[in-house]
């Protein structure tokens, strides 16, 4: 009688690359896997395609990994939620080679708000 081989657990495939956490004011805001081989090309796309990219990229040492994460995080903030079908921007599904693996949102506290006559 033959023996019978047990199969191993299917399981999803491991997310590859380098993880990022993105906060605003001390708040957690987002984290995001980059396989910095495959996304490469796609961040250096979606940096360039906004007008004054070239301040954005000095701004972040030339890093355009850290410009597009900068830029990701103020899309959040100012939009209540990440990019999706956006104008700019890839999906972050993994398929371009980027994860946005959770976000929160971001509401800001109303009573920091100063109103003053000039």
């Amino acid at each position: 009688m033959p023996k019978s081989q047990a199969k191993p657990p299917v399981t999803a495939p491991a997310i590859i690359g380098k993880v990022w956490k993105l906060r605003f004011d001390f708040l957690p805001l987002a984290t995001v896997t980059i396989d910095e081989e495959k996304a490469a090309p796609f961040i250096k796309q979606m940096v360039e395609f906004w007008m004054s990219w070239e301040d954005n990229l000095e701004e972040a040492g030339g890093d355009y990994t850290r410009a597009w994460l900068k830029m990701l995080g103020l899309f959040i903030v100012n939009n209540g939620k990440p990019p999706r079908n956006d104008e700019g921007w890839c999906d972050l599904d993994g398929s371009f080679g980027i994860t946005l693996n959770d976000w929160d949102r971001y509401e800001p506290d109303e009573s920091g708000l100063e109103i003053i006559e000039a």
